[in-house]
């Protein structure tokens, strides 16, 4: 055998050890690493584990604060409030006894004129006014002054919004889609369902303003006979633009049969359009988070009134009508 042979035969023994020791070196470091991580976990599971404590909390001490609420509309001479303290939120819940304020004085007066009138109190912290001095005015500003026994006085500011009116109330479009059956999934019979696009727009509010829509829509059939559906919005309030139209859009439908059978033709929209100051909008958004749950958070009322009272004081407008869809 060449020296050469030999060599190579020499080399390939040595490179099969030098493969076979760096596999050991490669599963023993993998081994290490894995033993490692279990040894981490297990010891930041103990450290956590012993970290935790049971602790008692004291809920936040109960304040005691004055709640209002005076809503008014210069389609009325008669405006009303009410006055109640606040009951605790934690504790003992069983005491539903509400503690009425009745020795406050509230005085409403216009900004823009300076006239002035005082309420009366009738009982179980309702105070009603009958108004003689100050008149309800679109666009004026009031404030409503509530003068507790000890003295301090709460504060409150609202400007009448302007009339609502059907005549700002301008229909874009109003079409109906392909009408469908549908079968009654408890047995009854087969009804046709009848897609209703529209968009109408409300224009000459200006901010600061908002407005609101609650209308239904009608469509009446060759014998004059009527169909009606319900308009929803995503935002029911919207608040004006100025001179720019506010837009109101709704994908709704109406059924038909039972005697009542089509083709239709889109009618009417009817209803009541409602202007609102941002409390009266605030009061009627959050109103409807109340759904009676006993596991519901507290709801966090939008006040208006200074000096820590808690309460809403604002003014809205209405009016009823019809407008008709070509």
């Amino acid at each position: 055998m060449s020296i050469t042979k030999k060599l190579i035969q020499v080399y390939k023994i040595e490179a099969n050890r030098s493969k076979e020791m760096n596999g050991s070196v490669s599963k023993l470091v993998d081994s290490i690493t894995r033993n490692l991580s279990v040894i981490l976990i297990i010891s930041l599971s103990i450290v956590l584990s012993s970290c935790e404590q049971d602790a008692e909390v004291d809920p936040p001490k109960f304040v005691k604060k004055p709640v209002i609420t005076c809503l008014m509309t210069p389609k009325s001479n008669f405006v009303e409030a009410k006055l109640n303290y606040t009951r605790p939120y934690y504790g003992d819940q069983t005491n539903s006894t509400v503690e009425h304020i009745t020795d406050a004085v509230l005085v409403l007066e216009d900004l823009n004129l300076g006239s002035k009138d005082t309420f009366s109190h009738t009982g179980m912290g309702l105070y009603q006014l009958l108004l003689k001095n100050v008149m309800l005015i679109s666009n004026h500003k009031y404030e409503l002054r509530v003068i507790m026994k000890d003295g301090q006085v709460h504060k409150a500011q609202s400007t009448v919004p302007p009339p609502a009116d059907f005549a700002n109330l301008t229909v874009n479009y109003a079409t109906q889609g392909k009408e469908y059956e549908e079968t009654d999934p408890w047995g009854g019979p087969t009804y046709t369902v009848h897609p209703v696009t529209i968009e109408f727009s409300y224009k000459g509010l200006n901010q600061g303003f908002y407005v609101s829509p609650q209308l239904e829509g009608a469509a009446k059939n060759l014998l004059g006979q009527e169909a009606q559906f319900e308009l929803y919005f995503n935002e029911e309030t919207q608040e004006g633009l100025g001179n720019k139209p506010i837009v109101f859009f709704n994908r709704t439908y109406f059924y038909s049969g039972f005697g009542l059978n089509g083709p239709f033709k889109l009618s009417e929209l009817r209803g009541t359009i409602y202007t609102m100051d941002k409390a009266y909008r605030d009061l009627y958004l959050v109103q409807w988070q109340d759904d009676e749950n006993p596991f519901q958070e507290p709801i966090l009322y939008n006040s208006n009134f200074s000096e820590g009272a808690i309460g809403v004081f604002g003014s809205y407008d209405f009016s009823t009508g019809s407008v008709e869809l070509k």
